[in-house]
């Protein structure tokens, strides 16, 4: 009787319900090196352009991926229409604008800092809006979670980085505070536009609404920008931000809220600055310390927990 066969379909199963954790993941270490990449790129564009380019790369790719599967728009209803305007205006137009804004102002870690809020303002949302059940141990999760994001940012000196934050806040953090709210609007907003339509066509409609949006604001820098002096690694910044920190994670993060729904899946989010410090320290060669271990290991366990 040990020696029985599984039954053949029991993997696929398996395989099938894991595939959107493994999507959600792939998704934050996506947008870990976004961090780096759009600090990069902040430096030397505008944010409004940066963020149109970042965006048109993304629309031709999700245009291309749709050809490939056949996925076309038909018809939109005036429902689907306003639903993914205002995905396009909280999650690509005002999120982005926050987030190269902030970038051109506050390091690439202490930007990140801020994004560990974007589970608990999810979470608020969606049990508002959606009506989502929130445990305890849910609440507890967050914390947890939120926690260790903090003292990886921090290196360890929570109390003393807080206070510095509190009493120097400037635009940048301003700035960066709102990002995580307009990304709260659209996980949860985009829950509902997801009736009706697939992810790839839903982030495509969006990734359209946005950078429409974008390129409004984009042309009052245009006259700005000194092109001939942007060097190539400012470029392969925004082509990695349109083709993986846009086109393919925004796919995939939608795959994850259609199957586990909003909350479960922004968790998921406090992953990123987890792989932002361990890419700082693959490609720039940075120490990982003690407190980036003991961090990742409170975001791990807080993540684990709500998806348990």
């Amino acid at each position: 009787m040990s020696h029985l066969k599984r039954w053949p379909g029991a993997a696929t199963d398996e395989l099938r319900a894991k595939r959107p954790y493994i999507k959600v993941v792939a998704c934050t270490s996506f947008w870990g090196g976004a961090f780096i990449a759009g600090r990069v790129a902040a430096l030397q564009l505008p944010p409004m352009t940066a963020a149109a380019l970042r965006f048109s790369i993304a629309a031709v790719v999700l245009i291309g991926w749709m050809a490939q599967t056949g996925d076309t728009i038909a018809r939109p209803t005036i429902k689907q229409l306003v639903s993914t305007a205002v995905l396009g205006l909280f999650g690509v137009f005002f999120y982005n604008v926050c987030f190269f804004g902030a970038l051109a102002r506050i390091p690439a870690g202490q930007a990140a800092l801020f994004m560990a809020l974007n589970p608990l303002m999810t979470a608020a949302l969606g049990a508002v809006a959606l009506r989502e059940k929130l445990t305890k141990i849910k609440w507890t999760a967050f914390a947890i979670s939120v926690m260790g994001v903090a003292i990886i940012m921090t290196k360890g000196r929570l109390a003393a980085e807080l206070d510095s934050i509190r009493t120097a806040i400037g635009t940048g953090d301003a700035l960066m505070l709102c990002a995580p709210l307009c990304w709260a609007v659209y996980t949860v907003v985009g829950k509902r536009a997801l009736t009706g339509m697939s992810p790839l066509l839903a982030t495509t409609c969006a990734v359209l609404w946005g950078a429409a949006f974008l390129f409004c604001g984009a042309w009052t820098e245009y006259d700005a920008i000194a092109w001939s002096h942007i060097e190539f690694p400012a470029w392969f910044a925004v082509i990695y931000l349109g083709v993986f920190g846009t086109a393919l994670s925004f796919v995939w993060w939608y795959d994850a809220v259609a199957a586990l729904g909003p909350s479960r899946t922004a968790i998921f989010n406090n992953l990123v600055p987890v792989f932002a410090v361990t890419l700082s320290s693959v490609v720039l060669n940075e120490p990982v310390a003690l407190s980036t271990l003991a961090g990742g290991g409170l975001v791990i366990f807080g993540v684990l927990l709500v998806n348990r």
